[in-house]
């Protein structure tokens, strides 16, 4: 697990950030997009992260998944695996917003998220 350190803090950040109450950056609000594009890049990041995290190495749940006979082929379920851990931790920050004085659901932070997402899956072919 220690090649996902990064990733781990990277999410610790996240949600630290996301927890802070009536957190706003200053003039951001009145450009166009920029919320979307912040979303965006965060889970970009993650997702990199997560996906560059396996270069070289097998995850130990992957590991023991192939032991026990789940998994045949090296990384037949690993890539949407991971993906839809990290699409369930963006929903979960989204919606732990709900509980933070000043912060909002929106269902289009988490689109941007999903697209971050995907596009940091995109650019890391080799761990496909």
């Amino acid at each position: 697990m220690k090649q996902f350190r990064l990733a781990f803090i990277w999410a610790a950040l996240m949600l630290i950030v996301s927890s802070i109450p009536n957190f706003k950056v200053p003039g951001v609000d009145k450009i166009f997009g920029i919320d979307k594009l912040a979303h965006l890049s965060e889970y970009f990041i993650l997702a990199f992260l997560v996906f560059s995290g396996e270069t070289g190495y097998q995850s130990l749940i992957h590991r023991r998944w192939k032991e026990l006979g789940i998994l045949r082929s090296s990384n037949k379920y690993s890539v949407p695996i991971k993906l839809c851990i990290i699409l369930c931790f963006a929903a979960i920050d989204e919606l732990h917003q709900h509980f933070i004085p000043g912060r909002t659901v929106e269902w289009a932070d988490f689109a941007a998220n999903s697209i971050g997402c995907i596009c940091g899956l995109v650019i890391l072919p080799k761990t496909l």
